[in-house]
């Protein structure tokens, strides 16, 4: 009588070990393993949207200094030849500035979109 109510013992402790360890297992483990999933997940999408965030401030800059390039051409070439109506440059020098300024305009765009 003794060595069943021992062997029952060992077994209610043996399934109760085994329940606690798939209640551990469902209750805390799986739940602090998604949560850890979910924080990397949305770690990822910050990381993401700050490099697009980069990428557009870079880009916006480029064209920003292609423009002051432009400008600075455009400026330093009419010094000494401004007329009444206007800037008085020949058509061959205005479009190799235009060239040049849609140049470095392309360039940003391949650089930075």
């Amino acid at each position: 009588m003794k060595k069943i109510n021992l062997i029952q013992a060992t077994m209610a402790i043996g399934i109760l070990i085994i329940a606690l360890s798939v209640a551990y297992y469902l209750l805390i483990f799986i739940p602090k393993n998604e949560q850890a999933k979910q924080e990397q997940r949305k770690l990822e999408i910050i990381n993401q949207t700050e490099k697009e965030k980069l990428k557009k401030d870079a880009y916006n800059t480029c064209i920003k200094n292609a423009h002051t390039a432009y400008r600075a051409e455009w400026s330093n070439n009419c010094e000494g030849e401004v007329k009444e109506s206007g800037c008085s440059m020949s058509t061959e020098k205005r479009n190799a500035f235009t060239d040049a300024y849609e140049k470095n305009k392309d360039r940003c765009v391949t650089l930075y979109k």
